[in-house]
């Protein structure tokens, strides 16, 4: 089965997906689920899942990204997945989407975990990080929130993002945004660099 790993971003990027295990310590090289300290930094790219741009049939890029779930992980659970920009990740670099997929155990059962469908989703929390240093987070900022909806445009939040403390944010989805398999988050701001999570309703 294929398509288990999806973000939406702006057109023409190359992605690589990150995949955590069950208990966040390790993470796939490839061939295994490995602690994430004994990968060197030449090695870090090493198992990341390649990401394919969707296309209409002109050819245009939609910017909806699609991926497979690596077979070769065959104990189920709930796996964190992070992407990247680029060919190559470094370790260090800010990750531009975050996504959970719960996995079946084979590639002819994957099931995906998520947040219920047409449902309201209130405070959900996000951080923001200072668009400077791409390190610290970044407090005192207003945001522009929008939403994409299945591959859709992005459109305007119907709530406002609110500052909790200490860069970290919250805003409350209403049942109309929540109302797709996959919703796409984003949070743009002056002084704060561009934080994307995409969402899985659950089935």
């Amino acid at each position: 089965m294929a398509g288990e790993l999806q973000l939406k971003l702006s057109t023409g990027l190359t992605l690589k997906a990150l995949i955590w295990g069950n208990d966040r310590t390790k993470r796939w090289n490839g061939s295994a689920l490995v602690d994430s300290s004994t990968i060197a930094d030449a090695a870090w790219a090493t198992g990341m899942v390649g990401m394919t741009e969707e296309t209409t049939s002109d050819a245009t890029g939609t910017g909806t990204y699609t991926g497979t779930f690596p077979t070769g992980i065959t104990a189920a659970g709930e796996y964190a997945i992070e992407y990247y920009s680029g060919a190559s990740p470094t370790p260090g670099q800010a990750a531009c989407g975050l996504q959970a997929v719960r996995w079946g155990g084979s590639a002819a059962g994957p099931w995906r975990g998520g947040i219920p469908k047409n449902v309201a989703l209130n405070d959900f929390e996000f951080l923001m990080i200072d668009s400077d240093d791409h390190l610290s987070p970044a407090t005192g900022l207003t945001i522009t929130a929008e939403i994409s909806k299945d591959g859709g445009a992005f459109a305007a939040c119907a709530n406002s993002a609110a500052e909790i403390s200490d860069g970290l944010y919250k805003i409350s989805f209403t049942a109309a945004e929540r109302n797709a398999d996959v919703m796409t988050f984003k949070a743009t701001a002056t002084g704060g660099d561009q934080r994307t999570i995409t969402f899985l309703s659950s089935e």
